[in-house]
């Protein structure tokens, strides 16, 4: 799972960037992207919310819950969550059939 995380922090970053240039260019370009249906401003926040998702998995992932408790299902919900997210990018070059939920 860690190459998925990986995979999926990086795609994030990079949806993350191409906002800030568009709100880095200026109103008309804030205004041509909302056209088009891309608002830069949810697209950022979008970014943040899906980030700390995966930040949250890790740590979690990180903290080897034991068998039984509340925090291996927190696991295994996280976990079909960072799936999800990641099957978004399934035509990308890089994503793996193995990390399809």
């Amino acid at each position: 799972m860690n190459d998925l995380c990986s995979f999926l922090l990086d795609r994030i970053a990079e949806s993350e960037a191409v906002a800030q240039r568009v709100l880095e260019d200026g109103p008309a370009a804030v205004e041509h992207a909302m056209e088009v249906g891309a608002d830069p401003v949810w697209t950022t926040q979008d970014a943040k919310v899906r980030r700390q998702l995966v930040l949250t998995y890790q740590s979690l992932a990180a903290s080897e819950p034991m068998p039984g408790t509340f925090q291996v299902q927190q696991l295994g919900v996280y976990t079909k969550v960072i799936r999800q997210l990641a099957s978004a990018y399934s035509e990308h070059a890089v994503y793996r059939d193995e990390w399809r939920p």
